[in-house]
Parts: structure tokens; sequence; C-alpha cells
């Protein structure tokens, strides 16, 4: 063995006894942030069982604080069973006293919902009961981060990242934001739709027409909005460089669109996932 030879495969023992280890990953730490995303995702969706808790609020037109609120939490198991938990959404401060809010707070009845991963998606197995539980659906992380890796996008990585850390800034590109944001209403409002199907022989007629009014209502705001809607949606995802795992997930979307009236809303959704894997 020539003396360049034996150098070359100490420096190859040295090196992977040195990540061994560190927990290091020699080949995705130069990876570029499009590769990471990709790695990370990937890795996610490999993960046997996770948890993880959450928060969303949203914030109308130029109010300062949030309008409503809740949380939220999660559970995967055997890999494509996945079961959430949230709270009722509360108003906020803004239309009563904080200690009315906590009171409404303490008062809430959690809303559950259970999921199933079949054929590359995710199938709301439970029943749906009302808003607060179709929103369940919109807030699952493993289905957000699976939809947004088939979506347009810029990756670009932030600087200042806690030490064992990487964070991507996730942009969309607006016309898929739009649409995805499309998607997901629909889908709630045909959820609606077959809930109160279901439930046509529960109530009298008059209850009946009613309810078909408000879904009607609710249907036609829904197509007024998403015609002139315009979306702008930014994720950062907070990467373990040791697994390449995430370990948080925030994102703001900001949506203006006109109302029945014509008059232009604003409207601006933040979340905040932390994952426990």
């Amino acid at each position: 063995m020539t003396y360049s030879v034996w150098k070359l495969r100490s420096w190859i023992t040295v090196t992977g006894l040195c990540c061994l280890l560190s927990g290091c990953n020699f080949f995705s730490t130069n990876a570029s942030p499009e590769e990471q995303f990709r790695v990370s995702v990937s890795g996610l969706a490999g993960s046997e069982a996770l948890s993880f808790v959450g928060e969303a609020a949203l914030r109308r037109n130029e109010q300062r604080q949030f309008e409503q609120h809740f949380s939220y939490k999660g559970q995967l198991t055997n890999h494509d069973e996945l079961a959430m938990q949230s709270t009722v959404p509360l108003q906020t401060a803004t239309k009563g006293s904080v200690t009315a809010v906590q009171k409404e707070k303490k008062n809430s009845s959690p809303i559950y919902a259970d999921f199933r991963r079949m054929n590359g998606g995710w199938i709301h197995t439970s029943s749906v009961i009302d808003q607060a539980d179709q929103a369940l659906v919109r807030f699952n992380p493993l289905d957000q981060l699976e939809e947004i890796n088939g979506l347009n996008k810029s990756i670009t990585e932030e600087m200042g990242a806690t030490r064992g850390t990487r964070v991507l800034r996730i942009e969309l590109k607006s016309e898929d934001a739009l649409q995805w944001l499309d998607k997901q209403l629909n889908s709630e409002m045909d959820g609606l739709r077959e809930e109160l199907d279901k439930q046509q022989t529960t109530y009298s007629l008059k209850v009946r027409s009613e309810l078909e009014t408000i879904w009607s209502k609710g249907e036609n705001q829904l197509q007024t909005m998403l015609k002139e809607a315009k979306v702008a949606t930014v994720y950062h995802m907070t990467i373990d460089r040791r697994s390449n795992l995430p370990l948080r997930l925030t994102s703001e979307s900001k949506i203006s669109y006109l109302d029945l009236e014509g008059n232009e809303q604003n409207e601006i959704v933040v979340n905040d996932v932390t994952f426990q894997l």
C-alpha cells in the first residue's frame, strides 16, 4: 500500500468515526436549501411515530390584536394514523375582557379529528361536525408539508440559526398559494355540504331550509372572495442538522379579497407548530 493510499484510507476512517461520535451528517451539511427541504419532508413522512403542538390565529384588516385564536395538538402512530385535538376557536380581548376570554377557554370542549394516510394524501376519517373540526383538517402540518413539496416556491436559508439547526424560508408562488387556498376552502365547504345532507332526516323542513340558505350564502361568499383574492404565504422551517428532521414550522398567510358588497378585506393567518420526534 502506498503512502498516499494509506493516508486517504486513514482520513476516511477518522472522518467516519468523528461523524459517528458527533452525530453529524457529512452529506447533508452542504445540501442546498431545496435539497434540505426535500430530505426533511421525506424524513418526516417516513416517521413511524411523532407528536406536535400548534397554535393558529387570525387578524382582520387593521386590527392590532388577533380576532380568533386556537391551539391544537396531534399524535402520529403506526406511520399512517394521525389523531388531532383542538379547542373551540376563541374570541380574543378585542371583543371582550381578558377574564371573559379565559372563562370561555375554560368552558370550551375539545374537538377531535382522525386522519389516515392513503394514496399519497391524508384522508379525514372522523365524521365532519362543524367548522372547528374542518380547521383541524387545514392545519394538519404533515399534510401541509407534503402539499408544499409539490408547489412552486422559492427556498432560501436564513442566517443566524441556533447551533445545530438550519432555518429555511419557503415562499410560495402567489398563484400556487391561491390555488391551494381555493382547494382547501372548497374542500371544507364540500365537507359541510356532505354533513348537511347526512342530517336531512334529523331536522324539520323549516330547519333544513334555513341550513340550506346559510350554506348557499357561505358558498356564494366563498366564490366571490376567491374570484379576486390574492394570497402571499411564507413558511419558516427549523431543521435539526443531526437528524435532518423538522423541529418547528411557522407560517404567515396574507389574504386580500372582496366581500359580497365589493369592499376589500384583508386577513392574516399565522401558524406555529413544534414537532416532538
